[in-house]
């Protein structure tokens, strides 16, 4: 495990760290390195309670707002557990469980492997040129951005050449294609997949992600995937997708 960056978020100019970890177990993925975005002065848990997690989530609409009265999150579709692994990951980084690899020892990390590019946080608040870098050296990878309509326009294609472009709407979805992105879109459940996308061959043949490699943004000439919502937020997608 490395810290592989630390520093300011491009997405709102506070600190965080991004941690690299090998020998993934996850079912979806398969054995891919993960690349987790958390922030530096807060575990992320308190970070979504204090609201104060843009610089590693932007302004997503998944993550969710920490309401006080109930001390719950309330509207949160985001799949990822923050009190699993991020959190962990987050205290480990803490204790200096994790070292900073020389230049060698990075190429020598990523040098063909799959990469997951956001196991937690948007790859939007890293540094371009490390993504580049990292997706360069690695064997294939995917990734996910919701914050490619906030970069400026010659970041936003960078970007989009690596990332999936992350939607819940249909307005989003033809509007990030009508750029020439791909994208990943979110249905809720019981509507169709919207025309001229593929379903996500997890969902469909149970592929792993490592295998798949499809949500790899648009240097990829590739049909744009659609997954029906799942998690156990999948209920707020409807309210999500009508703001």
């Amino acid at each position: 495990m490395f810290i592989l960056h630390e520093g300011p978020s491009q997405l709102d100019g506070s600190q965080i760290v991004v941690i690299g970890t090998k020998r993934s177990t996850n079912v979806k993925t398969g054995d891919m390195i993960q690349i987790w975005i958390l922030p530096a002065n807060l575990d992320p848990l308190s970070a979504l309670k204090e609201n104060q997690n843009a610089g590693i989530c932007g302004d997503c609409p998944l993550q969710g707002v920490f309401d006080p009265q109930t001390s719950k999150i309330q509207g949160r579709t985001c799949y990822v557990t923050l009190h699993h692994a991020p959190l962990s990951i987050w205290r480990a980084w803490q204790r200096g469980s994790y070292t900073r690899p020389a230049p060698k020892e990075v190429r020598k990390f990523f040098q063909g492997a799959k990469v997951r590019l956001g196991a937690y946080g948007d790859p939007a608040a890293v540094p371009t040129n490390l993504l580049e870098l990292w997706v360069a050296l690695s064997s294939g990878h995917t990734g996910y951005t919701h914050q490619i309509f906030t970069q400026n326009p010659e970041r936003a294609e960078r970007l989009a050449k690596i990332l999936m472009v992350s939607t819940e709407t249909d307005h989003q979805r033809k509007l990030a294609q009508s750029h020439g992105w791909r994208t990943f879109h979110v249905h809720p459940e019981g509507t169709p997949i919207p025309t001229n996308d593929i379903a996500c061959p997890h969902y469909t043949h149970q592929v792993k992600c490592e295998d798949c490699l499809l949500c790899g943004g648009s240097h990829q000439n590739a049909r744009s995937i659609a997954v029906e919502s799942h998690g156990v937020g999948r209920v707020h997608l409807p309210q999500i997708a009508a703001a």
